[in-house]
């Protein structure tokens, strides 16, 4: 028996970053251990997916396309089998689709396709609250892709409110060919503390323009507080904001700590992927 899990990728429409205090960091799941920001963001799942493949075996092993190693999906499995007190025997296999790395939420979205797969393929049925629980030990954004859609996540503890988006969009994506510093978003967060000017974004106003407005509304609130210092670290980054908008977009943002570039477009344009709700 094998159960099949999509992954989507995610694009943070918005991301407002306050100041670091010296604690363990969950805005970075984990990546930063000295230093955590309250963060409040605004995510979108969208139709960009990998597939998620688990199936019963004698042994224990996690591979990906392209010999990827994938160290949330075998994390989140491990965390299964120690809550679920079951033998760790489970082969999982992810094709990928999502690049690498990209601040679309890959890896953290294949974990939390683990993590559903095994309770299905085991039927153990963990409770909601118990599969966040596994997300929160793996990484804060594991939490979003078991909730899925559209959320809110407010503060440290990276509250989640379910958005219910009035009108669809599209987005289109282009991940420059940039050379990443090691643990990428503690890095982008360090350079984010230098900033002498920092921008800030209103988390609550882009939720009611996702779910009362339209697509063109959702475009003028973009907001990312890294994207300064992504753009000017990753020059490809700001050509690729540049082509974007060119090519028609309504806004274009960077999405996360980089280095993927987003557009919205409100009506289909080739190459461009859906929302999901």
């Amino acid at each position: 028996m094998k159960v099949t899990e999509r992954a989507d990728a995610k694009v943070n429409l918005l991301l407002d970053a306050g100041g670091a205090e010296d604690s363990p960091d969950a805005a970075c799941g984990g990546t930063c251990p000295a230093r955590f920001h309250q963060v409040d963001l605004v995510f979108q799942e969208i139709s960009l997916h990998d597939d998620v493949v688990v199936e019963k075996a004698g042994d224990f092993s996690v591979k990906c396309a392209g010999n990827i190693r994938n160290n949330t999906a075998e994390k989140a499995a491990r965390l299964f089998f120690e809550k679920t007190e079951m033998l760790c025997c489970a082969k999982i296999s992810i094709t990928k689709r999502i690049p690498v790395a990209s601040g679309l939420g890959g890896g953290s979205s294949d974990a939390a396709a683990v993590i559903r797969a095994l309770d299905k393929l085991y039927g153990t049925e963990l409770t909601k609250e118990e599969m966040m629980e596994l997300g929160r030990a793996v990484g804060s954004d594991v939490c979003f892709f078991l909730e899925g859609g559209c959320c809110l996540a407010r503060g440290r503890e990276f509250n989640l409110t379910k958005l219910e988006p009035k009108a669809g969009f599209y987005v289109l994506l282009e991940t420059p060919k940039v050379r990443l510093p090691e643990k990428k978003t503690a890095w982008v967060y360090s350079e984010y503390d230098k900033l002498a000017k920092k921008k800030r974004f209103d988390a609550e106003k882009m939720a009611y323009a996702v779910e009362y407005g339209d697509a063109t509304d959702v475009a003028s609130l973009l907001g990312n507080s890294l994207e300064d210092v992504v753009l000017a670290a990753f020059p490809e980054c700001a050509a690729a904001k540049k082509r974007m908008l060119e090519k028609g977009a309504l806004g274009a943002l960077v999405s996360g700590a980089g280095p993927t570039v987003f557009g919205i477009f409100d009506k289909r344009t080739a190459g461009a992927y859906e929302t999901v709700a």
